[in-house]
């Protein structure tokens, strides 16, 4: 698969997750399915924050994901994701964090791939 089409599906998924986390109540972004499980809130702030680590850590000149915890991990990429918890701050983020972040994949995986 390309980095282009690669990148495509990344983005349409993308769009697709936020379309429809638009369609859940702001009411219901606090739901838990049961007390183990995440909150609507809680999945998508992990989404961003995944996102942001595994873009981050594999743009990194010395990509190791295991020189640091997940938590330390998500301190260094994403600290502020989790204080976002209200429907239009996290639908916000999921909009606003694709572009900067796909931009610095392409970048680095297309430089990557002319070696």
């Amino acid at each position: 698969m390309s980095i282009d089409r690669l990148v495509q599906s990344w983005s349409e998924v993308r769009t697709g997750l936020i379309n429809e986390a638009s369609q859940i109540p702001e009411g219901q972004f606090s739901f838990r399915a049961t007390p183990e499980t995440r909150s609507v809130a809680e999945l998508l702030q992990h989404i961003v924050q995944t996102q942001k680590l595994l873009v981050g850590e594999a743009c990194r000149e010395n990509t190791d994901l295991m020189r640091q915890s997940f938590a330390d991990q998500i301190q260094e990429y994403a600290p502020d994701v989790a204080g976002i918890t209200e429907k239009n701050g996290l639908l916000e983020l999921l909009r606003s964090s694709w572009n900067p972040q796909r931009l610095q994949f392409v970048t680095v995986a297309k430089a990557c791939s002319r070696k």
